[in-house]
């Protein structure tokens, strides 16, 4: 959560930020789905894009994308157009999983999911 409350204080720790994406990749299997999304929302509102981090990151959400909640869904979304990180195989998965559950969408998250896509495409 190291992550998150420097993007909430938006405290920019290059030194801190690389630490914690090292630290997090080999332990991303334990993360759940929320801590998955949070994660990249972090480094994304802190516009610092490790590509690495991004790639293991969708390389986990990707299996689970049926436990993600709207909330999380949208927040992958957001966080990889914020970043202008293109992941065609998760965002292929968010896009079916979020058309199977629209009616559980709040406005918000419909609305990051849209400008997700249109960042995107």
């Amino acid at each position: 959560m190291s992550a998150w409350s420097l993007a909430v204080c938006n405290c920019w720790d290059e030194p801190w930020l690389d630490a914690i994406a090292a630290a997090s990749l080999p332990r991303l299997t334990d993360f759940d789905v929320q801590y998955l999304a949070i994660t990249a929302w972090a480094y994304s509102t802190l516009a610092y894009l490790i590509v690495p981090l991004m790639e293991a990151l969708s390389a986990q959400a990707i299996p689970r994308i049926s436990d993600c909640g709207p909330q999380s869904l949208a927040n992958l979304a957001l966080a990889f157009a914020r970043l202008r990180y293109t992941h065609e195989p998760l965002l292929s998965a968010i896009s079916e999983e979020a058309m199977r559950r629209i009616s559980d969408f709040l406005p918000l998250n419909i609305s990051n999911l849209a400008w997700a896509c249109a960042r995107l495409t």
